[in-house]
């Protein structure tokens, strides 16, 4: 973000130096964040991380139910037990413990590569989608409105084109459907 904000105010400041003719960039922008969420494939995949995320928290549950389940145990019998048995099911505690921890760290994993993966062609259809709108409508710079990194747009010498994309993106899912 850093680097996006120091772009823009290197190109503001060279832009006034430019001849007159060289200056009549297009300049077009759009609100990424609520163009990607609009898209039905947006929502699927969200879905479906929903469901994974779901199903890990069940059996993280169900592994922290059997980890107290046994430790209540060993508390109420563990003055019964010879040394020998009780070091056994503290060692059964700990190995318990530790893939309980070792499946947390799986599962945060497993659901970021399967963000990322679910993602991917989506990200990749809205940019192209940004593409075809931005040489259609002949601009050269499209800005994302959304993650704040501009410091200023004037929405008078410039095009708000999320409209356009959204409408390009659901033509496209119209003709996939014919």
């Amino acid at each position: 973000m850093h680097m996006k904000l120091r772009t823009i105010v290197i190109l503001l400041c060279i832009l006034p130096a430019l001849p007159a003719h060289a200056q009549q960039k297009q300049f077009g922008y759009l609100d990424y964040r609520s163009t990607i969420t609009a898209m039905p494939e947006y929502a699927e995949a969200e879905n479906s991380l929903k469901k994974m995320q779901e199903d890990f928290r069940k059996e993280n549950e169900r592994s922290e139910n059997d980890f107290h389940r046994q430790y209540i145990e060993y508390l109420h019998t563990q003055k019964q037990l010879s040394e020998t048995i009780l070091r056994k099911r503290q060692k059964e505690l700990q190995l318990l413990y530790d893939s309980n921890i070792e499946f947390n760290r799986m599962a945060k994993e497993a659901l970021q590569t399967e963000r990322k993966r679910l993602m991917k062609p989506i990200e990749d259809k809205l940019k192209n989608a940004i593409r075809n709108v931005g040489r259609e409508l002949g601009l050269d710079y499209i800005i994302d409105s959304d993650g704040g990194s501009y410091l200023y747009i004037d929405t008078l010498k410039s095009i708000d084109i999320t409209g356009f994309v959204k409408e390009r993106l659901a033509n496209e899912e119209k003709s996939k459907q014919n």
